[in-house]
């Protein structure tokens, strides 16, 4: 099926699954009681708007300009609808994103997209509940998530979850994780602790110390994190390769990018964990660096990610319109829009039921739902690295029912 097939149509609130339901997926309010002419609100009238909050100067301006066309591109593809969008420069700022917010709600916003970061989402949130406005951030950070707000990112917690539950149905039970000690090491590792706990022959009990490490982002110490968590030790002379571990692992969950996994990765070789036997694990700072799909110590890995066949023919489009590939957060901004024109044709207030319902939405890159905790919970495949390529070895879920099931 074609992506303008998919935003207009698929973009359209569905029931999971097969199955049938008996109550409707809303159910109309009973009608309030009239108030008096001179205490009713007035309603809204004319294009239903909704600020898109971007970095579109700065460091990020690149990144904002390619959000704001995917946005575009969105309002197209859903069709009809009275939805105008009011583009709003945050500079990349806190303070530039709380500027923009005033700005676009003194221009009449009624729901807010946007912004980027966390740290101007949380300078955001607080304007909009003056307003009692709701707000689809495109960060990842589940710190800054409820009370009206939605992190739309792909958080690291999510990607490790479905890659551990993949990894435990293939039967590797014996996990680890090797993490920089940063914000997102620190959630990544949060993730994997989440989806390992209570699982057999899992942790300290098993391994005699810890299921994890954390490294300096800067690589000092480096050597000797892996070295200790290896449980490495100095192999007699003529001993075969991996007998100078004292630990054994099924898979490791590395949860880097860049040249800082391929110095983990080279390290773990050198100090005897075979690659080979040991699966590594990965999130989508995989894709960051392409180089790494030709990494000899990373091959036959399996990291989370958005279903590549999805994401090539968004890449596609966004090229053929304006003759360059987007970035890889340009999808955000075009599933919000999307989601936003597709809620506002049934009622501009943007219900919070209406949001967050359990059946989802379809995007540009697969299924993808809201949930009440101010996070979003996306449809992900499993991709093995294989000799230069991105291969799926397990699809992306088609329905939330499914992914519900397959746990």
């Amino acid at each position: 099926m074609s992506l303008p097939k998919l935003a207009a149509i698929g973009l359209m609130l569905f029931m999971a699954g097969c199955t049938q339901r008996a109550d409707p997926v809303y159910q109309e309010p009973e009608p309030a009681p009239a108030l008096p002419d001179e205490l009713a609100e007035p309603l809204p009238t004319g294009p239903v708007k909704v600020a898109l909050l971007l970095p579109l100067t700065g460091s990020a301006g690149a990144v904002g300009r390619d959000m704001l066309e995917a946005a575009q591109i969105a309002l197209f593809d859903v069709g009809r609808t009275d939805m105008v969008l009011l583009p709003r420069d945050t500079g990349g700022t806190p303070a530039g994103a709380a500027e923009a917010a005033r700005s676009a709600i003194d221009a009449g916003a009624e729901l807010i997209l946007g912004p980027l970061f966390a740290s101007a989402t949380s300078s955001v949130a607080r304007i909009a509940a003056e307003h009692d406005l709701k707000v689809i951030s495109f960060s990842n950070d589940a710190a800054v998530a409820g009370d009206n707000v939605w992190v739309l990112g792909f958080r690291p917690e999510e990607q490790v979850a479905r890659v551990i539950d993949y990894a435990r149905r293939q039967g590797l039970t014996r996990i680890g994780a090797l993490a920089p000690d940063d914000a997102y090491g620190q959630r990544a590792v949060n993730g994997f602790r989440e989806a390992m706990g209570g699982a057999a022959g899992f942790g300290g009990a098993a391994f005699g110390e810890a299921s994890h490490a954390f490294y300096p982002p800067d690589e000092r110490e480096l050597a000797r994190v892996v070295r200790e968590f290896t449980g490495y030790r100095e192999p007699p002379p003529g001993a075969p390769r991996g007998s100078g571990n004292t630990r054994r692992f099924d898979a490791l969950l590395l949860a880097d990018g860049s040249d800082r996994l391929r110095s983990v990765a080279a390290l773990l070789a050198f100090y005897d964990v075979d690659l080979a036997a040991t699966r590594p694990l990965g999130t989508m700072l995989w894709e960051v660096d392409p180089r790494l799909l030709f990494e000899e110590t990373l091959q036959g890995g399996w990291y989370a990610s958005v279903s590549p066949d999805n994401e090539r023919r968004f890449q596609g489009r966004f090229s053929r319109a304006f003759g360059r590939d987007p970035v890889a957060l340009a999808g955000l901004a075009y599933d919000a829009t999307a989601l936003a024109a597709v809620v506002a044709n049934t009622d501009r207030s943007f219900p919070t039921a209406r949001l967050v319902d359990s059946s989802g939405f379809v995007g540009r890159a697969g299924i993808f739902r809201l949930r009440g905790d101010g996070t979003t919970q996306h449809g992900l495949a499993i991709v093995e690295i294989d000799n230069g390529t991105a291969r799926v070895v397990d699809p992306a879920p088609s329905s939330f029912l499914v992914a519900f099931l397959n746990q």
